[in-house]
């Protein structure tokens, strides 16, 4: 099993903090639509009590895979959108006004959270697949109090970007970057995240 260990600086934090919020209120909305459908579906009240226990279950990975931003986040939404597709094909699709306005806010819930989480400080690879030209990233050398250095890659477009390294850097910390090229940037360290299945610790970075 991949585990994350995902921490960030005080510098984001009220933005991490809207994160949470918005992954709470979106799990507490999809609780309630898929309720709605299951009892579309389950007549007897004992089995639709019943059936709230798996719901729970999910609503709570959901929960805890987003507000410990894991890579499983994205897929679990997933599931939950093709199980209600599912069960709309096959039960019918009836709604009434309450399920149309959870839908909608559904909809802008999760529109809030791609647009925050899909960047380098949060879920690195996801950024690096819309990166096609930077694939591989590019070489860099991290200086440290001057005089350290250690070999990273860094993948970067606009202000915002991430570096991959094998040292553990603190968080805050304001590091120089060398380019291949011999220019130098100052970068400050927002996040870190890192995974089980290997060394390389991904650092979400901004230029000073």
């Amino acid at each position: 099993m991949v585990k994350t260990n995902f921490s960030y600086s005080e510098e984001i934090s009220p933005r991490v903090e809207l994160i949470h919020n918005i992954i709470f209120y979106h799990s507490i909305i999809l609780g309630i639509l898929f309720f709605f459908q299951i009892r579309l579906i389950v007549e007897n009240w004992l089995l639709l009590i019943l059936s709230l226990v798996p719901l729970i279950f999910f609503i709570r990975v959901y929960f805890i895979s987003g507000k410990k931003f894991y890579f499983s986040f994205w897929s679990v939404y997933s599931m939950f959108l093709f199980l209600q597709l599912v069960l709309t094909k096959a039960f019918g699709s009836e709604t009434n006004w309450i399920q149309s306005l959870l839908y909608f806010a559904s909809l802008i819930c999760f529109g809030m959270l791609f647009k925050l989480l899909v960047n380098p400080l949060f879920y690195q690879m996801t950024y690096r697949w819309a990166l096609n030209k930077q694939r591989y990233g590019i070489k860099v050398e991290i200086l440290k109090d001057e005089e350290k250095v250690f070999p990273g890659r860094i993948y970067t477009k606009g202000k915002d970007g991430y570096l991959i390294s094998f040292e553990n850097l603190p968080l805050a910390k304001e590091l120089t970057i060398k380019f291949e090229n011999g220019a130098t940037r100052n970068y400050t360290l927002l996040t870190k995240r890192i995974e089980s299945f290997g060394d390389q610790i991904f650092y979400g970075i901004r230029r000073v």
